[in-house]
């Protein structure tokens, strides 16, 4: 629950209040001490999403990849399999050992002479016990210790890589656009990226793959390492026994081996494929479920809940159609290597206690054969799972050299911030040019309102002074105040809230800041929640704040309040503005005002010069007022 002594750091910022700049070689040498705190510089483009035709196959890459994670538990995957060898070696011992005890006591010259020396052997035993139990216990922990250090790093991992990425590599995840070749232009330098598109599924598909998908990639490289480890050891010490005991009765009794291993090969690269498929198709169940309970009333309002529940019912069914797909390979491999394994145990009824030294050493080769069998199946799910993960740590931004830079000085005046000759592009919507050739200079220390019709690159405009689209090289400051280094105290929020002509209402609530408003502040106005996204922005000290539709969605009474808000501050601190509005009485507050058309500034000037008869601005008031919403 999100709380208001954060500020609100999870309401929707309906009205944008940034604080960073990021810039390109001209634009960084005009305005690269706009922003007020020392920052380093970071990459500024995103690798895309790799194009795909299905699932992407799994190579021996992928393989080191996954030996690479395991590389820092090391040390403590050698212990363990230092324990796995003892625990196996008393295993393995034990049925030699019961062997010659049962020899023993068939014979009666041979029982007499033992008896003297039947504690020492029960205690003997029961010692080997001890040590395999003890060992393989130890064994467990220490591998499942491992295995979850894996997960907790590849997850982590993993995340950082998805926050990291620009947001058009996440644009172009969900874009259903393919082989786009994305093209971002400046004065100075031209930019391309290759970008395709990926078989994705949002939100949900992300989820997905930090939550099952490292958990599948972390089991496989421990707890299904070592049992197929185990396993494999228990194949050739078991085999190199029955030699000992019968070289002829074990060649007859390993002929199970060649159809077993050709089977497993077969079957594991099946349900390798199987695995992926199944993951992607989890993903979809997770993405269709969290983006319809997120928009549980539109549903309920257009009566579409038959329809939501039949088209979840399809996926889930895809989703059953591959586990019974896996269910009928399962049984058709697994399902006679049992019986074949335990076919000659009735051999061991002829009391002979070789034999049946021999045949438990067959039903342990046999066992493990299964295992070994079933661990390569997981083996191939594990790396199914783990390209989809490597998807995201190939994500990484990647540096482009665009001149060089310095880092900011807060006591370096302000400069003016400079758009020349820009022209920009969506990485999903390549060939739709959103701004062509725009020309603007932002003065430090005024007020810009930027107006114009829906579709001319406003909000593109500010997106870029955010950033959230890799135009330039970047200047980075947090935008949060939980990004704010130290700890923000009680009168620093009093003070934006003030600012924000927030603190009214903030007191007059019981928790004053410590007050839970709800996922996204449900339990606020919108009013109250742009208010609060203004002093989320505030208390940061910006040198720029950007408002993007900051009076939108409100009534007349909330965006006088709001008005206000933004006037105060405007008026009480010495920053840059940009203002994107329709709305005649936001547009009125700004020193200057820039009207756009297709992507281009067309008319700039007062709102007193842009009124006059026969400019495109005057056009949109006169069709705002008489429409009689005070909207433009």
């Amino acid at each position: 629950m999100a709380h208001l002594a954060r500020l609100g750091l999870q309401l929707p910022s309906l009205g944008r209040s940034r604080t960073a700049l990021r810039l390109s070689p001209r634009l960084a040498a005009a305005a690269r001490t706009h922003a007020g705190l020392p920052q380093k510089r970071t990459a500024a483009t995103t690798t895309a999403p790799k194009k795909t035709d299905g699932p992407k196959p799994v190579s021996l890459s992928d393989l080191r990849r996954l030996v690479t994670l395991a590389r820092p538990e090391s040390k403590t995957l050698s212990i363990a399999g230092g324990l796995l060898a003892v625990s196996s070696s008393v295993s393995l011992s034990m049925p030699f050992l019961w062997g010659r005890v049962i020899d023993v006591f068939t014979s009666p010259a041979q029982l007499s002479a033992f008896s003297s020396d039947l504690p020492t052997v029960v205690g003997l035993l029961t010692g080997l016990f001890l040590l395999g139990s003890g060992a393989n216990t130890f064994r467990i922990i220490l591998m499942h210790i491992a295995g979850q250090r894996i997960i907790n790093r590849l997850r982590s991992a993993a995340f950082a890589s998805i926050m990291r990425a620009d947001i058009s590599w996440h644009d172009l995840r969900a874009s259903s656009s393919s082989s786009t070749n994305n093209q971002i232009t400046t004065t100075t330098t031209t930019t391309t990226n290759n970008n395709n598109n990926n078989i994705s599924h949002g939100t949900g598909d992300l989820v997905s793959r930090l939550s099952s998908d490292c958990h599948l990639v972390g089991d496989s490289i421990t707890r299904d390492l070592a049992d197929g480890t185990k396993a494999l050891a228990t194949v050739l010490a078991g085999v190199s026994m029955m030699f000992l005991i019968s070289s002829k009765l074990t060649l007859v009794m390993l002929t199970v081996v060649p159809p077993t291993a050709i089977g497993a090969v077969f079957f594991g690269q099946y349900l390798k494929k199987l695995s992926r498929a199944t993951q992607i198709a989890l993903a979809q169940i997770t993405s269709h479920t969290e983006e319809k309970i997120n928009q549980l009333r539109t549903v309920h309002t257009f009566n579409a809940v038959p329809a939501e529940i039949s088209s979840f019912d399809r996926k889930a069914n895809t989703l059953f159609e591959l586990a019974r797909k896996e269910a009928y390979a399962r049984g058709l491999f697994f399902g006679g290597r049992r019986d074949r394994t335990s076919f000659y145990l009735p051999l061991g009824f002829t009391g002979n206690a070789t034999i049946i030294a021999l045949l438990t050493y067959g039903a342990y080769v046999g066992s493990s054969l299964i295992s070994l069998s079933s661990w390569f199946a997981t083996l191939m799910k594990g790396l199914g799972a783990s390209s989809r993960i490597f998807d995201l740590l190939d994500a990484q931004p990647v540096s482009v050299k665009l001149g060089e830079g310095r880092v900011l000085s807060p006591t370096e005046p302000l400069k003016p911030v400079i758009f020349q000759n820009v022209h920009f592009s969506y990485p999903a919507r390549p060939h739709t040019p959103i701004l062509k050739g725009l020309d603007l200079t932002i003065t430090p220390g005024t007020s810009l309102a930027i107006a114009g019709s829906s579709g001319s690159g406003k909000s593109t405009l500010a997106y870029l002074l955010v950033p959230l689209f890799s135009l330039f090289k970047r200047y980075r400051q947090e935008i949060e105040c939980y990004g704010l280094p130290g700890i923000v105290s009680e009168s620093m929020m009093v003070e934006a809230a003030g600012l924000a002509n927030a603190l009214e209402f903030i007191e007059a609530l019981p928790l004053r800041f410590e007050t839970e408003v709800g996922p996204k502040g449900i339990q606020l106005s919108g009013g109250q929640r742009q208010r609060l996204a203004i002093a989320r922005a505030l208390v940061r000290n910006p040198k720029l704040l950007i408002l993007d539709e900051a009076t939108s969605a409100l009534d007349t009474g909330a965006e006088n309040e709001v008005n206000l808000a933004i006037q105060s501050v405007m008026n009480s601190r010495s920053l840059t503005t940009v203002i994107i509005a329709h709305r005649l009485s936001t547009l009125k507050t700004a020193d200057k005002i820039v009207y756009m058309e297709d992507g281009k500034i067309v008319e700039a000037g007062s709102f007193d010069e842009l009124a006059r008869e026969g400019t495109a601005f005057n056009l949109m008031i006169r069709s705002q007022l008489l429409a009689g919403g005070g909207r433009m």
